[in-house]
């Protein structure tokens, strides 16, 4: 019996011992703020105040280019696709999304109220997302979108947020409530660049948009090599495509046309072109046989999207395809527009320059074009010239005002595809 009851009281005391460590630890971590991000944002806060966040294009995107500045250091990164995604996922991914989702109703800011933040706050993150994306706020009701986002912090912890709506033209301002949000650190490592908005540049301040990024600019950019994958497609090939889509062989007729093969499906059409494309024609009548969860645009986006995922094997490459906009039809329809990049630089494809289009009637998909092209790189650089050029360039021609943006132009035919400059208009 005496044995026994010894084993029992070490148990108890091994419990007794192993409960203290464990408060000792606790205490230890609250006391020197280690995982403090963990404390504030836990599981179930995490997923409460993201909710609605999680199916906006911000969630799924990336942007093109980011500025960081903290201790008076600035770090900067663009033309660089790889180096911004390195960057955004080390923490600044997590930091915008939260920062956005417990925003504050926002109100409408002026130009001068987002100089005078990044002149005066000691911390903030610049985030370009080349064009408008979809976005939910604290109420997780009320679809927004920006293009550009700016978050300052405060005593050590996020505390407002600037975005710029392409469409408008417009800044908005919100304060950050109760965030808990730290800087994330990984930006120690980086090392200062000298890059500017340009409105602190004094040559240029008053001749191209003020949000542009200065600096940090290759004196050469890639050149790459276009290639139309549909250009002497064969059965194989094809019967991929339909297999792709949810098409049927055994269901569907085929003819030829002076422009490609057309398949028909019930009252599903689908030609494949010669000249890279790939068009549908749905029924407008009846079943679809695609439909997205609502008629809001971002359930839009996400069906478009999710045609474009499904056909990545076909325009596999160094091309990535982002949405350039949204647009309401005079008939009511919806027109979504996509647009390939290289290393962030949009592609300029064709007349119009898009690179897929679709329209929605309602929930239902009833027509897309996609143009399919495959991107490849090589040893070669062209020269692009610098900013401040291209700004005097710009203000000769009565461009003043106007943010310039590289490009690549893709005329829908073989060979290189180089970079140069544009003034790209609002929205």
């Amino acid at each position: 019996m005496r044995r026994t009851l010894n084993r029992r009281t070490i148990d108890r005391l091994e419990n007794l011992l192993i409960l203290l460590l464990l408060c000792t630890a606790l205490f230890l971590v609250k006391k020197t703020g280690m995982f403090q991000d963990a404390f504030h944002w836990t599981t179930n806060q995490t997923a409460q105040t993201l909710n609605g966040m999680q199916d906006t294009a911000l969630y799924r995107g990336t942007p093109v280019r980011m500025m960081v500045k903290t201790q008076g250091t600035r770090y900067g990164v663009q033309y660089d696709q790889n180096a911004v995604n390195a960057l955004y996922q080390e923490g600044f991914s997590a930091f915008l999304t939260k920062s956005v989702a417990s925003m504050e109703r926002p109100r409408e800011a002026s130009l001068d109220e987002w100089k005078q933040a990044v002149e005066q706050a000691d911390t903030w993150v610049f985030y370009d997302f080349l064009y408008d994306v979809s976005f939910a706020g604290q109420d997780n009701q009320e679809e927004r979108e920006a293009r550009l986002f700016f978050v300052t912090m405060n005593s050590g912890w996020a505390d407002t947020v600037y975005y710029y709506q392409d469409k408008t033209g417009h800044f908005y301002k919100a304060r950050i409530k109760e965030s808990g949000l730290s800087f994330p650190r990984n930006i120690e490592k980086q090392k200062e660049g000298e890059v500017h908005f340009a409105f602190e540049v004094p040559e240029i301040a008053e001749v191209v948009a003020p949000f542009m990024m200065i600096g940090d600019l290759p004196t050469a950019c890639p050149v790459y090599t276009a290639s139309n994958p549909l250009e002497g497609i064969d059965t194989i090939g094809r019967n991929r495509i339909l297999e792709l889509l949810g098409f049927h062989e055994q269901a569907a007729s085929f003819y030829h046309s002076a422009d490609g093969e057309v398949i028909q499906e019930g009252s599903d059409t689908l030609r494949i072109q010669k000249n890279g494309s790939l068009v549908f024609h749905g029924s407008e009548n009846g079943d679809s046989r695609y439909q997205a969860l609502s008629s809001r645009s971002k359930d839009l986006q996400i069906k478009a999207e999710e045609v474009l995922q499904s056909l990545r094997p076909v325009w596999s490459g160094l091309g990535e395809m982002r949405c350039q906009s949204i647009t309401v039809l005079p008939e009511g329809e919806m027109e979504l527009r996509f647009t390939y990049t290289l290393d962030g630089i949009p592609v300029y494809l064709g007349e119009d320059g898009w690179s897929a289009r679709f329209v929605f009637r309602g929930t239902h998909l009833i027509s897309y074009t996609i143009y399919f092209r495959q991107y490849s790189v090589g040893e070669e650089r062209s020269p692009v010239l610098p900013e401040r050029q291209v700004a005097a360039a710009a203000h000769a021609m009565g461009q003043t005002g106007k943010e310039l943006q590289l490009y690549y132009r893709d005329d829908g035919g073989k060979g290189a595809v180089q970079a140069g400059w544009i003034p790209r208009d609002q929205g």
